[in-house]
This record gives C-alpha cells, structure tokens and sequence, in this order.
C-alpha cells in the first residue's frame, strides 16, 4: 500500500474535510436552519464525495509502472 502511504496526507485532509461538511449537515439540521441551506450543505458534501479519489492514489502507481516499462526497454 505504498501509494497510500505517499498520498496519505491529502487523503486524510479530504476525509477531514467531508466529514467538517456532515459535521455541518448535523448541525444545520439540529439547529432547524431552513431547508435551502440545508440542501445547499447536502449538495456540497455530495459534490466532494463524487470526485474522484482514485487518481490521487492511481497517479502514482502508473507513474511508476510507465517508469518500469521505459527502463526495461532501455535494456
């Protein structure tokens, strides 16, 4: 899992940020906010869970094997 390990510290900030966003939700909800702002904090959170988090961790590994492949055609 070493694409992990180098991407560790934006996975762990984007987890940290999408559950600030729920966090939000929870407490608009609690608070009885008016339903737009409320849609509009559910919108945002569904917004940052749909974009993509495998290229962040993808990235790397093809990065890596395109550097394999060009140094065993070198050979």
């Amino acid at each position: 899992m070493s694409h992990t390990i180098k991407s560790k510290s934006r996975l762990v900030g984007r987890v940290r940020r999408i559950k600030g966003q729920i966090e939000a939700v929870e407490r608009a909800l609690e608070s009885e906010l008016g339903c737009a702002d409320v849609l509009m904090l559910v919108a945002s959170v569904d917004t940052c869970l749909r974009s993509p988090v495998l290229p962040i961790a993808s990235r790397d590994i093809v990065l890596q094997r395109c550097q394999i492949f060009d140094r065993a055609s070198q050979l």
